[in-house]
C-alpha cells in the first residue's frame, strides 16, 4: 500500500481573458506567465496569487479558487484553477449638478464624490454606480445621460467616455392619491396638480398650496385626509378645498365616491 509521501497530485493553472497578468503558486514559489502545472505529494498547502499587468484587471478565479484575493487551496486531488485577466481601457466620466436643489453624487468605485460639477478618469471592466443623495430641503429629481436607471442610481457601461446630469428640486413633494368608487380629478393652485389617480408634484418651500377637487358625473366628492386646513370655496360653496403648507413632503388623500 502506497504512503502519502507517494501519492501526489497535479495543479494545472491557466490564464483566460484580453487582460495581462501573471500567477504566482508558492511553493515552489514560481510565477507563470502562461498556462502551467505543478505536481505536489498528497495534502500539501498551496497558495495562489495574481500579479496584473499594465492597463488590466484581475477579475477573478475559477476552478478550484473563487474569489478576487489570494487562493489557498489543499492538493488531496488534481486541481485545476484559472485566473481571469481583463484589459482595462481608460474612460472619463463627468457630472454635473442642474436645478435649484442641492445634493451630492457619488461612485460605487472610488473617484467621484462631488458637489457642483466634478469628473474622473476610471480604469475599470465593471459597471460603475452613481448614487444621487439630496440635501436637506431637496429632492433628487432625475438624471441625464445614464446608460439605464434604478431610482437616484445611475449605471454606466464601462469604457465609454460619458456626460452625466443630476437634477436637484429646492422644496418638498406634495402626493394625492384617490380612494372610494367614484371618479375625478385635483388640481392645484399655484399649478403643478392635475391628476386622475396618483400624482405628485414639487414645491418650493412653504409655498401655500390649495388643492380642488372636481367630481366626475355620477360621483361626489366625500372629504380630504391630511391637509393642514380646510375651507369651503367661496365661489362655489359645496366645494371643500384643502389647504397644505409645504414645509415637507406631505401626502393627502381626496374620497371621490358614487352618487
Amino acid at each position: 500500500q502506497n504512503s502519502i509521501q507517494n501519492i501526489k497530485y497535479t495543479l494545472s493553472v491557466s490564464k483566460i481573458g484580453n487582460g495581462e497578468g501573471s500567477i504566482n503558486i508558492n511553493p515552489p514559489n514560481i510565477i507563470c506567465n502562461e498556462d502551467c502545472s505543478e505536481e505536489y505529494i498528497q495534502g500539501t498547502s498551496i497558495t495562489i496569487t495574481s500579479n496584473v499587468g499594465a492597463d488590466s484587471l484581475f477579475t477573478g478565479w475559477s476552478g478550484d479558487c473563487s474569489g478576487v484575493g489570494p487562493c489557498t487551496i489543499i492538493m488531496n486531488g488534481n486541481m485545476e484553477v484559472t485566473a481571469n485577466f481583463e484589459f482595462a481601457e481608460e474612460f472619463s466620466v463627468s457630472v454635473s449638478k442642474i436645478g435649484s436643489g442641492a445634493g451630492t453624487v457619488t461612485s460605487s468605485i472610488s473617484g467621484i464624490s462631488c458637489g457642483s460639477i466634478c469628473s474622473h478618469i476610471f480604469q475599470s471592466v465593471s459597471p460603475i454606480q452613481l448614487t444621487a443623495i439630496p440635501d436637506s430641503g431637496s429632492q433628487f429629481i432625475s438624471w441625464g445621460g445614464c446608460d439605464s436607471l434604478d431610482s437616484n442610481v445611475c449605471h454606466l457601461t464601462p469604457g465609454i467616455n460619458k456626460v452625466v446630469t443630476a437634477k436637484f428640486f429646492l422644496g418638498y413633494k406634495l402626493t394625492v392619491a384617490k380612494i372610494g368608487g367614484g371618479s375625478g380629478t385635483v388640481t392645484s393652485e399655484p399649478n403643478g396638480l392635475n391628476c386622475g389617480g396618483d400624482c405628485s408634484e414639487f414645491f418650493p418651500p412653504n409655498t401655500a398650496v390649495t388643492l380642488r377637487p372636481n367630481r366626475a358625473p355620477g360621483s361626489y366628492f366625500f372629504g380630504w385626509q391630511g391637509c393642514d386646513s380646510m375651507d369651503i370655496d367661496p365661489l362655489n360653496p359645496e366645494i371643500i378645498l384643502c389647504m397644505v403648507n409645504i414645509d415637507e413632503n406631505k401626502e393627502i388623500t381626496a374620497d371621490f365616491r358614487i352618487s
